[in-house]
C-alpha cells in the first residue's frame, strides 16, 4: 500500500512535517501488519474486487436476464464498488494503527 497518499490526510498528524508523518504513517501500517501473519491490506485488495465483480454480475443476471452489455456495464460498476471499499477499508486499517501509535508516543 502506497503511504504517501495519506500524508496530510489525517488530521492528528497534519500539522507535523511531511517527514515525521511519514515516519508515523509507516509504523502505522507496520502495527497492522504485525497484527497477523496475512496482511489484511492484501486480503481486502484481492477479496474486495471479486465478490464485487461476482455480486454485480449476479444481481445483473437475477435483474436482467442474459444481456451481455449489462453484464459488462455491471463488471464495471463492480470494479469501481470495489476500488472504493479498498481504499475505505485501507484507510480505516491505517487510521486505526495511527491511533495506536499515537497512543503509545503519548504515554
Amino acid at each position: 500500500m502506497n503511504i504517501k497518499m495519506y500524508l496530510d490526510y489525517f488530521d492528528e498528524i497534519s500539522h507535523l512535517p511531511r517527514e515525521e508523518q511519514f515516519d508515523l504513517l509507516d509504523k502505522a501500517q507496520d502495527l497492522v501488519l504485525s497484527e497477523s501473519k496475512v496482511s489484511k491490506f492484501k486480503l481486502v485488495s484481492f477479496f474486495a474486487p471479486l465478490l464485487s465483480l461476482v455480486a454485480m454480475i449476479g444481481i445483473g443476471y437475477v435483474i436482467f436476464g442474459y444481456s451481455i452489455l449489462l453484464f459488462v456495464i455491471a463488471g464495471v460498476f463492480g470494479l469501481l464498488l470495489s476500488r472504493v471499499a479498498v481504499n475505505e477499508t485501507n484507510t480505516y486499517l491505517l487510521s486505526r494503527g495511527l491511533r495506536r501509535v499515537m497512543e503509545g508516543k503519548l504515554n
